[in-house]
């Protein structure tokens, strides 16, 4: 039963990061620039998809999350209330790693080495 659950979570993990594959550095590139201009970021094409990746890349990491807890060992532990983050604090948490880092990963594994050094267990 064990082995079956953990294929089946392989692979919506994969399925999630086949979606979820944008370059980090890229990532945090237009989050900035999105961020910079404030209301009228509202009205760029770039919008959108940043927010579809962090949601993708969000519930990812969530799921890969869930099923690590359920064999004994969650990769990050927050807190029962940890609240929500702005996008200034996205952006500080994504721009402390290094550009040289960001450059080699997707979003999804990004987000998951902040998760896990915010919260560990």
């Amino acid at each position: 039963m064990k082995v079956r659950y953990i294929v089946t979570i392989a692979v919506f993990c994969s399925a999630s990061a086949a979606s979820a594959s944008m370059n980090a550095q890229l990532f945090y590139a237009k989050a900035v620039a999105l961020e910079k201009k404030g209301m009228g970021a509202m009205l760029s094409k770039d919008l959108k998809p940043v927010m579809n990746e962090m949601k993708a890349s969000g519930a990812a990491v969530k799921a890969e999350n869930e099923a690590a807890k359920k064999l004994g060992s969650p990769l990050y532990c927050p807190p029962a209330k940890s609240g929500s983050m702005n996008s200034k604090q996205l952006l500080a948490l994504f721009g402390a790693i290094p550009e040289s880092r960001r450059k080699t990963i997707n979003v999804q594994t990004a987000w998951k080495e902040i998760l896990v050094k915010k919260f560990p267990c």
